[in-house]
């Protein structure tokens, strides 16, 4: 996978919802296990709209 704009789509879990994750938050990259690792955490993730950009969420 290769990341050439400020931000990638990334369909998410169960529910298949696609949202937009901004390339700043990717930590790391595990090609071995096809896996990317972002600074967001699960609820982030699941109090993003569909389409929308991904963000952290204050609690």
């Amino acid at each position: 996978m290769v990341f050439s704009t400020a931000m990638s789509s990334l369909v998410w879990g169960i529910s298949g919802k696609e949202i937009l994750i901004p390339i700043s938050t990717v930590t790391w990259i595990s090609y071995d296990d096809s896996n990317i690792h972002i600074s967001l955490s699960k609820e982030d993730i699941e109090k993003t709209g569909e389409h929308h950009i991904a963000h952290a969420h204050s609690y």
